[in-house]
């Protein structure tokens, strides 16, 4: 297996997570195909394209890791917003 960078990593969890295909992912974000599993860097475009696509994932936990990785979540019960602590 090939040695994925960190950030790439959480980039990937958080994909599984809103349950998207990498296909659909990288065509919503107009990032390359394949980007995610070069063991290449991450540069800052492609960080810039995923924070402006995705506003809901903790720019924090996307760089260190640290925190929770949703800014915040939907209250199935009210429909709104809900920070996460």
């Amino acid at each position: 297996m090939q040695n994925i960078s960190p950030i790439k990593q959480r980039i990937l969890q958080f994909i599984e997570t809103l349950n998207v295909s990498k296909r659909q992912f990288y065509e919503e974000t107009g990032i390359s195909r394949g980007t995610l599993e070069s063991n290449t860097g991450i540069t800052e475009n492609i960080m810039a394209k995923v924070l402006a696509k995705y506003q809901n994932i903790s720019p924090l936990w996307l760089l260190t890791g640290k925190g929770p990785m949703l800014r915040y979540t939907y209250s199935s019960d009210t429909d709104t917003k809900v920070a996460e602590t």
